[in-house]
């Protein structure tokens, strides 16, 4: 199980990349299948926009879907949660009442 949080905010082919690049070691490394766990773009200090953590969620599933070494995969969506600096405050895939917003939609549609 591996967490991974790319910085490549204007880049979501790169931040793909760089993701399959790091599942990629890790598979070789333990020779074990992989859970992700959770994923999203975040730099620490300040939030991706929306639109670019969509743009990353359909880069990076349809890529994670074709990774035969990838059991599981879960996009990082706590409701509320920011993190530092409200790093992930974009990330989150539904609102306040708890429906499908945008990027929840991203991630549900993308392949």
């Amino acid at each position: 199980c591996v967490h991974h949080y790319s910085a490549n905010y204007e880049a979501p082919e790169a931040a793909a990349a760089e993701l399959r690049d790091y599942l990629s070691r890790v598979h070789e490394l333990y020779g074990k299948p992989v859970w992700l766990t959770e994923f999203a773009l975040a730099n620490w200090k300040t939030a991706a926009t929306s639109k670019q953590q969509r743009t990353y969620i359909k880069e990076a599933v349809p890529m994670l879907e074709k990774l035969p070494f990838v059991e599981r995969y879960a996009w990082f969506a706590m409701q509320r949660f920011k993190g530092a600096n409200d790093a992930l405050a974009n990330s989150h895939l539904t609102d306040d009442t708890c429906k499908l917003n945008p990027t929840g939609i991203a991630y549900r549609d993308a392949k």
